[in-house]
C-alpha cells in the first residue's frame, strides 16, 4: 500500500496529465482505488476470518472443558478400580498357575493309571483266552473221548445184535422156505 501511495505522489509531482510509466494518470488513479478497495476487502475478510476462528477457538475450549469435566471422573473411578483389582488379578492369576499345575499333575497321574489298568486288562484278557482255550481244548479231548469210549462199545453191541438179527433172519427164512417146500410137495 505504500508502494501505490509513493507511485502516486511521483507522479503529481511530475506534473499532473503526463503519462507516468506509460500510464494515464487518472487511468493509473482508478486502478489505485480498486487496489485500495481490494486490500481493505481483503483486510476485512481476514478480520472476519480471524473472529471467526477467535469464535471456533472459544467453541472448542469450552468444549474442551466440558468433555474434561465428564472424562475426568470416569478416569478417576476407572483408576481406582483398577487399582482395587490389581491385587486381585494377581490372585486370580496365581490361582490360574496353581490350578494349570495341579490338572498337568492330575492329568498325568491319570494318564497312568489309565496306561496301568490297560496293561493289567490285556494281562487278564490273555489269561481269560488261555483259560477258555484250555476249557474247549479239554472239553473236545473229552468229547473225543467220551465218544470213542461209548461209541466203541456201542457198535461192537450194535454190531452183535446186526449179527444176532442177521442169524436170525437167515433162521426164519430157512425154515420158511422148510414150509412153503413141504407146501409144494402137497399141491402136485
Amino acid at each position: 500500500m505504500m508502494q501505490v501511495a509513493a507511485i502516486y505522489a511521483l507522479a503529481m509531482i511530475q506534473g499532473g496529465d503526463n503519462l507516468v510509466l506509460g500510464i494515464n494518470t487518472r487511468l493509473f488513479l482508478v486502478f489505485t482505488a480498486l487496489l485500495v478497495v481490494a486490500v481493505v476487502l481483503q483486510t476485512v475478510i481476514l478480520l472476519a476470518m480471524a473472529l471467526g476462528a477467535r469464535k471456533a477457538q472459544q467453541r472448542m475450549v469450552a468444549i474442551a472443558e466440558d468433555l474434561q469435566n465428564k472424562v475426568t471422573p470416569i478416569l478417576d473411578t476407572t483408576r481406582i478400580m483398577v487399582e482395587d483389582a490389581a491385587p486381585k488379578i494377581k490372585v486370580v492369576t496365581s490361582n490360574a498357575v496353581a490350578a494349570s499345575y495341579l490338572l498337568r499333575e492330575q492329568a498325568e497321574h491319570l494318564h497312568d493309571t489309565v496306561e496301568e489298568i490297560s496293561v493289567r486288562a490285556r494281562h487278564q484278557v490273555a489269561r481269560v483266552d488261555g483259560m477258555v482255550s484250555g476249557a474247549f481244548d479239554v472239553l473236545t479231548k473229552a468229547a473225543g473221548s467220551l465218544q470213542e469210549g461209548v461209541m466203541a462199545p456201542v457198535r461192537q453191541v450194535t454190531g452183535i445184535l446186526n449179527g444176532i438179527r442177521a442169524g436170525l433172519d437167515v433162521l426164519r427164512n430157512k425154515r420158511r422156505r422148510d414150509h412153503s417146500e413141504a407146501d409144494e410137495d402137497m399141491f402136485v
